[in-house]
């Protein structure tokens, strides 16, 4: 049995070595303040993060307004268009000698990219509800998948929330990367500093 050297909590996982944040352009709309808390657990938990903007082909502003936010901040950020090919070569060169779980919300693509990744259908895709515009849960389970040596993804099902009671919050701005440098002149950490 191996010993535990990574934990996320959801998807709950352990032992990888990188975290793959998928999110869609549009259908479902882009949850940035789940992926903010996604992305202070990942530095909380020492996992290396990465943002997948998926669905560019329906919203390439939006893709690109949130690609520009987030590289700005220093985060490896990918766009892709699952249906389409697009960007496969790059998330492929990414994933390459890790061990990556993929993360992100019902209906965001997981499944599309994780059989693209795979050259064959394997997993599940499910539609978007006409009535909510969130994705539907087609994965149920987390599955681990070899893409080539040394190179695992697991596909994991989607969720719709995200807490991150674990970090407390007098600790919480040491997990925002773009903050980091501005904590010795930050007013309010020096207050509840003891």
């Amino acid at each position: 049995m191996l010993e535990r050297s990574s934990f996320m909590k959801r998807p709950k996982v352990t032992n990888i070595t990188q975290i793959i944040f998928v999110i869609a352009s549009k259908m479902p709309k882009p949850n940035l303040l789940m992926l903010d808390k996604w992305l202070a657990f990942a530095e909380f938990s020492n996992i290396k993060p990465v943002i997948v903007i998926n669905k560019i082909d329906l919203a390439q502003k939006e893709a690109d307004r949130i690609y520009d936010l987030y590289t700005k901040v220093g985060y490896k950020v990918i766009l892709t268009d699952g249906l389409n090919n697009k960007g496969l070569d790059e998330l492929r060169e990414v994933l390459k000698n890790n061990t990556s779980a993929f993360a992100g919300q019902s209906g965001v693509g997981k499944s599309t990219l994780t059989n693209k990744l795979l050259g064959e259908s394997r997993t599940n895709i499910g539609e978007i509800s006409k009535k909510n515009k969130m994705g539907k849960n087609t994965t149920t389970e987390i599955t681990l998948y070899e893409i080539e040596k040394d190179t695992y993804l697991l596909d994991t099902p989607g969720f719709q929330t995200m807490d991150i009671f674990e970090i407390e919050s007098k600790d919480l701005e040491k997990y925002f990367i773009d903050f980091k440098s501005h904590i010795k002149n930050c007013e309010f950490v020096r207050m509840y500093a003891y």
